[in-house]
């Protein structure tokens, strides 16, 4: 029983890290097929509400990129790659979230301060969505990351994918805390 247990365990894990690492392959294969799809298609991302709401920095992005050099054609490219793989990334994430063994039902003690963390992530998630814009004058380690108003089309959304590997990430983070609070033992 118990090495049935731990091949079960083995399978799942793998199953999760596959899940968790695979958008950093289909990004990149993402925006190369997106440029394929016909303008009118793309801009359904840039146009409908819903579609442009996947990733939800979109809606923020859409007023700021109206007064830049990008062409509808980029934009609709912009919007269309960035919402098909913020949706990529939430499949991605919930597979592994549900991949993932169960904890034991034993009595569990959660490491002191798991819950301060799962908090600074909640935290971290709110800036990546909401307060995040083009910033020319970013300085110091973090700026390579900064949005810029000179960037083209690619590296803005290279610089959308790493926040979206984040923004998942920390939401991944956040979900195993809540996960192993839940199955703490009571004090």
């Amino acid at each position: 029983m118990t090495g049935t247990y731990n091949q079960d365990s083995q399978r799942r894990s793998l199953v999760a890290m596959v899940a968790l690492l695979s958008p950093a392959i289909i990004a990149p294969a993402l925006w190369y097929l997106i440029k394929w799809l016909p303008l009118q298609d793309d801009c359904y991302f840039r146009d409908v509400w819903i579609l442009k709401a996947l990733w939800p920095h979109n809606i923020f992005f859409a007023e700021e990129l109206q007064s830049l050099h990008h062409g509808p054609k980029e934009q609709c490219e912009l919007f269309a790659s960035s919402s098909v793989a913020s949706a990529y990334f939430a499949i991605a994430t919930a597979v592994a979230l549900v991949a993932l063994p169960k904890p034991s039902k034993r009595g569990y003690r959660m490491p002191a301060g798991t819950e301060i963390f799962g908090i600074i992530s909640i935290c971290l998630v709110f800036f990546f969505v909401f307060f995040d814009g083009f910033d020319d004058h970013a300085t110091g380690r973090g700026a390579w990351v900064a949005y810029r108003t000179t960037d083209d089309v690619g590296q803005l959304f290279a610089k959308t994918v790493f926040r979206l590997f984040m923004l998942y990430f920390l939401v991944f983070i956040w979900a195993l805390v809540l996960r192993l609070y839940l199955r703490r033992a009571p004090d």
